[in-house]
């Protein structure tokens, strides 16, 4: 598989998967790029919240993934209250 097919198969299986802890979350596929072995994952959710996550493939496999979101929108959605000096002093 290509790094855009195996991140492709990485969010049909998180979008289906049915864990408690994972909250129903969705992935929506905003953009996908595709360099060697890396590929990299713009993503949405429905309620608007974005993200990316970068992902390293060698035979078909990923070796390493490493994501980023907009953690204060995340809390927001959720509901969560964010401590004084989450945004620092």
């Amino acid at each position: 598989m290509t790094p855009e097919q195996l991140v492709l198969e990485w969010v049909s299986r998180f979008n289906t998967a049915d864990i408690d802890g994972l909250a129903e979350m969705t992935c929506i596929v905003e953009n996908i790029f595709e360099e060697s072995e890396w590929a990299i994952l713009e993503w949405s959710d429905p309620n608007g919240l974005r993200g990316c996550g970068f992902f390293h493939v060698k035979d078909s496999q990923i070796i390493f993934q490493r994501g980023y979101f907009d953690q204060l929108s995340f809390f927001r959605l959720q509901g969560i209250s964010v401590p004084e000096n989450y945004l620092g002093d």
